[in-house]
């Protein structure tokens, strides 16, 4: 599992709740980080935020979509904004999740997209 955020308080937060449930999480300060290191990982679901400096989490999945990354990804935003929406599942992602989300509706969407992990 990785998790793409740049808000450090936001990540402690998430990454805790995720490896409460039971999750490994990888975290990466952003969009940026994440790519370029991308190669070099093992396939995995993406949690990332839309709003984030630098490659914000839309252009993210678009990076990985034109580099033959297809892992799933689920972003997550505090905007209510459906053209993004619209725009992050037209590049890819599989879920949405608006903040403030709960654990369980996190998690739930998480263990819905696992089984779109490509095997190695």
């Amino acid at each position: 599992m990785y998790l793409v955020e740049d808000d450090p308080a936001v990540a402690l937060s998430l990454g805790a709740l995720l490896r409460a449930s039971g999750l490994d999480v990888h975290h990466f300060s952003s969009a940026d980080l994440f790519l370029a290191t991308v190669s070099t990982l093992i396939p995995g679901c993406v949690l990332t935020d839309i709003h984030m400096a630098g490659t914000n989490g839309i252009d993210g999945i678009r990076l990985l979509r034109d580099r033959g990354v297809h892992w799933p990804v689920i972003v997550m935003t505090g905007s209510l904004d459906e053209d993004s929406e619209d725009l992050a599942r037209a590049c890819g992602a599989v879920e949405f999740l608006h903040k403030p989300f709960g654990r369980e509706e996190m998690v739930r969407a998480i263990r819905r997209v696992m089984p779109l992990v490509p095997r190695q």
